[in-house]
């Protein structure tokens, strides 16, 4: 059976590499070359994650200044805490999902 362009379905990929310090993320759609992703002009994205005043989890960059006030809120490794069961932000656990998938929704 022989494929042709029209039989296939046209997706977007999405590849993402979750790291302890960085997240990477690259973006392939159909008919065009795999390009990465630019988080404020770096492919880069710290996976460092802060929880604000309002509870709201912020990643990356916005992360590493929030954290300038709010130490007590950070986590600049979220990978690292996987095991842990349990991490508070703030006096507050956002939930080890929430915090771990929180830079690929930045």
């Amino acid at each position: 059976m022989r494929v042709t362009a029209s039989d296939r379905v046209a997706a977007a990929r999405l590849g993402i590499d979750f790291g302890t310090s960085s997240t990477v993320a690259v973006l392939r759609l159909p008919d065009r070359d795999a390009r990465p992703l630019l988080f404020d002009g770096s492919p880069l994205l710290p996976s460092a994650v802060c929880v604000d005043p309002t509870g709201r989890i912020l990643v990356g960059r916005d992360a590493l200044h929030t954290a300038m006030s709010t130490p007590d809120a950070f986590e600049p490794h979220p990978k690292q805490r996987v095991d842990d069961g349990m991490v508070l932000l703030g006096g507050e656990s956002p939930g080890l999902l929430a915090m771990v998938t929180a830079p690929d929704r930045g």
